[in-house]
C-alpha cells in the first residue's frame, strides 16, 4: 500500500474556500485573481526595465482578460460541441471554470499583436514578456484546477494517484499539478532568457516548450476530451503540433540569422 501522504482524498470544501453572505469564493477563480495580480504587477516592472517606459497597463490587461475568457470558452463548446451547444445562453455555462487554454492564449495572441502594431510599439519584446505573463497566470490557473477536480488525469495506483469528488471510483494522475509544476520551471528559464537581447526568442521558446509538453500531457488527461482523426489526436494536441512546427522553424530560421550576421 501506498503512504497516505502521496494518496490524496480532495475533500468537496476545498472547490469552494468560502461564502459571503449568499456569494461563495470559488478556489479556481481566486486563483485565477492571484496569478493576474502577480502578472501584472510584473508585467508593469518588466516594461519599465525592459522596454524602457510604460507603455500599456491596466486596460490593456483588462481586454487580454476578456479575451482569454472569450477564448476559453469559445475552444470549450468547439471542443465538445454536443455537450456545450445547447448551453451557450444559460448563465451557468459562463459562471462555471470550464476553459480552453490554447483558445484563450490564441483569443489573446491575436488581441496582442492587433494592440501592439495599432499603439506602434516593439512585438517581439511585448510577446516576450506576454509569454512571462501567461505562464504566471497559467501556473496559478492549474493550481486552481486542481483544487476544483476539474481536467484530471487517467486512474493510476502509483504513489500520485488523487481522488477527486466528481472522479470518486479510481485515484487518477494530478495532471493539473503536473503541468503547473512544469510551468513554473519553464517560467524560471523564461526569466533567463529575457536577459537575452533577441528579441522573440523567449516567446518562440515558449510556446515551443508548452506545446511539447501538452502534446505528451494529453495522453494522461482522463477527462472529457474533443477528438480529430477518429480520436488519434485530441484537440489540443492538433494545436500544439501545429504550434511546435511553426515555432520550431522560427527558432531555426533566427538561429541561422544570427549565426549570418556574426
Amino acid at each position: 500500500m501506498y503512504p497516505e501522504l502521496f494518496q490524496l482524498n480532495l475533500p468537496e470544501f476545498i472547490n469552494s474556500l468560502f461564502s459571503i453572505n449568499t456569494i461563495t469564493i470559488y478556489s479556481y477563480p481566486f486563483c485565477i485573481l492571484i496569478g493576474s495580480i502577480v502578472a501584472y504587477r510584473y508585467f508593469i516592472y518588466a516594461q519599465s526595465k525592459y522596454i524602457g517606459s510604460i507603455n500599456l497597463k491596466l486596460n490593456f490587461v483588462l481586454l487580454i482578460i476578456v479575451m482569454a475568457y472569450l477564448g476559453g470558452k469559445t475552444f470549450l463548446v468547439l471542443d465538445d460541441t454536443s455537450s456545450y451547444l445547447d448551453k451557450v445562453l444559460s448563465i451557468e455555462f459562463y459562471s462555471s471554470s470550464g476553459f480552453v487554454f490554447y483558445g484563450s492564449f490564441l483569443f489573446c495572441l491575436f488581441t496582442v499583436v492587433l494592440v501592439l502594431k495599432k499603439k506602434k510599439l516593439p512585438v517581439l519584446k511585448y510577446l516576450d514578456l506576454i509569454a512571462i505573463v501567461t505562464a504566471i497566470v497559467h501556473s496559478a490557473g492549474r493550481l486552481g484546477c486542481f483544487l476544483a477536480g476539474c481536467c484530471y488525469g487517467k486512474p493510476t495506483d502509483s504513489i500520485f494517484g488523487v481522488q477527486f469528488p466528481e472522479n470518486s471510483i479510481a485515484t487518477v494522475h494530478p495532471t493539473q499539478l503536473y503541468e503547473s509544476i512544469f510551468i513554473v520551471l519553464l517560467l524560471v528559464l523564461l526569466l533567463k532568457l529575457l536577459k537575452s537581447k533577441n528579441d522573440g526568442t523567449v516567446f518562440t521558446f515558449y510556446v515551443l516548450s508548452y506545446a511539447v509538453w501538452r502534446f505528451l500531457l494529453e495522453y494522461l488527461r482522463g477527462d472529457q476530451r474533443g477528438y480529430v482523426f477518429n480520436g488519434f489526436l485530441s484537440h489540443s494536441q492538433l494545436i500544439a503540433l501545429s504550434l511546435i512546427f511553426l515555432s520550431a522553424t522560427l527558432l531555426l530560421i533566427n538561429s541561422k540569422r544570427l549565426k549570418f550576421t556574426r
